[in-house]
């Protein structure tokens, strides 16, 4: 049998302007958030046991309708992870979980690299690529 194509994404950069032009603000307070979110994950006070601390949210827009949420997670000895989630701007929020090992986020490609061991010699890197409606693991 011949080997499977690897599925292709489509990329899309998301847009940082409402489709309906309308400059919409989200506007939520970090515990709202941060209790709205813990519902995603199985066991959030060790998935991601920084989720309730004082550090800001990063929120950005993705589309008309949906938003880019980022907190950071969790700190190891020499890795660390941000949560990121996608939710709607406006009620029903209902926010989806992408990754808790977030590492960098930049036009619609989220990045995850993280060390096996503390001198660098055994490293993992995940990316994900959005597509207009959800961020999908790049193959």
């Amino acid at each position: 049998m011949a080997p499977k194509a690897a599925p292709v994404l489509r990329f899309v950069v998301p847009s940082a302007k409402a489709d309906d032009g309308n400059d919409k603000k989200f506007v939520m307070r970090s515990s709202q958030l941060a209790s709205l979110v813990k519902g995603t994950m199985k066991d959030a006070d060790s998935v991601c046991p920084n989720l309730s601390d004082k550090s800001p949210w990063r929120i950005s827009r993705l589309n008309g309708s949906q938003l880019l949420a980022q907190h950071e997670c969790w700190t190891g000895a020499y890795n660390a992870g941000a949560g990121v989630w996608v939710i709607n701007d406006s009620k029903p929020y209902k926010p989806t979980l992408v990754t808790t090992n977030a590492t960098g986020y930049d036009k619609g490609k989220l990045t995850s690299v993280q060390k096996g061991r503390g001198i660098g010699d055994c490293m993992s890197k995940t990316d994900w690529l959005w597509t207009g409606r959800a961020f999908e693991k790049k193959p």
